[in-house]
């Protein structure tokens, strides 16, 4: 991460995270939860882009956990992130 970058990284050893499902978890209405509703990281990823930074994840798939990694500028000046 380039200086004036803060990064946030939190890991688990849950279910994990399939490859297909990385690339739709931060779309709008997806969940794996019967009673989910798909907002929670959706509007995790556009709040991270409203202050100039991404929220990403990573999983090396199922029963491999997950790591969420969210990047913010300190600068409130910088507006974004190279993905």
């Amino acid at each position: 991460m380039p200086p004036g970058w803060v990064t946030f990284r939190v890991c688990d050893n849950g279910v994990g995270i399939p490859e297909d499902g990385l690339t739709q978890i931060f779309q709008y209405g997806f969940t794996t939860k019967k009673e989910g509703h798909g907002f929670g990281l959706h509007s995790c990823a556009n709040a991270a882009r409203e202050m100039g930074g991404r929220l990403a994840a990573h999983s090396n798939g199922l029963g491999s956990g997950a790591e969420f990694i969210l990047e913010l500028p300190i600068d409130p000046n910088k507006t974004s992130i190279a993905a």
